[in-house]
């Protein structure tokens, strides 16, 4: 698996910077708008801390700033990388639950458009 990384905040040389990370993919489709895996890859933002508060940090991200507050249990960012891939893989996993029960609802909805002989009402 490739990993990549890009660099979002406005670092200075001379400076000591603190850092926090976010996962993200950057997936790929072919020509026929089918998905691409091989071409899919996952990487990192590097956010600077722009700021500290007595509750978290505010972060620099493509021209916004975030607010990560250090007590909650989900946050935008996180100062290492270990924890930013956990939360990354536990976004996606939330994810892949609430599509799927999107589409069994979908699914519901479509059986309850039978009409009253029971044939399926089609174009």
């Amino acid at each position: 698996m490739e990993i990549t990384h890009f660099d979002v905040g406005q670092r200075a040389a001379s400076q000591c910077i603190e850092i926090y990370y976010r996962y993200d993919a950057n997936i790929h489709y072919d020509w026929n708008g089918n998905l691409n895996p091989d071409g899919s890859f996952l990487f990192y933002h590097e956010c600077q801390v722009i700021r500290k508060t007595k509750c978290g940090v505010w972060v620099y991200y493509y021209g916004e700033e975030k607010l990560v507050i250090h007590s909650h249990k989900k946050k935008f960012a996180y100062p290492n990388k270990k924890a930013a891939l956990e939360s990354y893989y536990l976004r996606k996993e939330r994810q892949v639950k609430i599509l799927e029960t999107q589409l069994a609802k979908a699914k519901v909805s479509l059986a309850l458009t039978k009409d009253i002989n029971g044939n399926s009402i089609t174009r």
